[in-house]
């Protein structure tokens, strides 16, 4: 499980969410993410508490839980 502050990362510019978001899937996911992944997570930042994503490629899925968005790989 990895987890990102949202409202720190929402302050960024939009380029470096996208890079820190994409480093975050990268260490979940079992190959590098592409931009429909990065998007969804980028969508997470401004997203209502409880809001989950579709699982990702090998079953990893990003929630909003107040401040913080909490990649969870369902890989064992």
């Amino acid at each position: 499980t990895q987890k990102i502050n949202r409202r720190m990362l929402g302050k960024a510019p939009l380029a470096l969410q996208r890079r820190a978001l994409r480093q975050l899937l990268r260490q979940q996911l079992p190959k590098a993410p592409n931009y429909e992944q990065v998007e969804k997570m980028t969508a997470l930042i401004q997203a209502p508490n409880q809001t989950q994503t579709d699982p990702f490629p090998g079953g990893a899925t990003a929630r909003v839980e107040g401040d913080w968005i909490i990649l969870t790989s369902n890989r064992r």
